[in-house]
């Protein structure tokens, strides 16, 4: 299902930055590509061996992370489709 979220494991223990500015050659992860426009990544701190659920249908209140909001429709989100990830 396009909507369902993307999972992803950590590989260490620190801060993860999630891309906003979709320019990043290791997508969905910042290599810095942002830098010099007014875009920053999204950054959390994570532990080595978590699973971490990616949005993809762009409705969660918690960015960039999932929040089963896509749970709630069937189609694409009709409030947030400027938000949409696809990593």
């Amino acid at each position: 299902m396009p909507n369902e979220p993307k999972i992803i494991k950590a590989a260490y223990t620190g801060k993860m930055a999630i891309c906003r500015c979709k320019k990043s050659h290791d997508l969905p992860f910042c290599d810095g590509r942002h830098r010099g426009t007014a875009v920053t990544p999204w950054k959390f701190m994570v532990t080595e061996g978590q699973e971490i659920k990616l949005c993809q249908c762009g409705s969660s209140q918690n960015m960039p992370l999932c929040d089963n909001s896509h749970e709630k429709f069937s189609g694409p989100s009709p409030t947030h489709a400027t938000k949409k990830m696809r990593w």
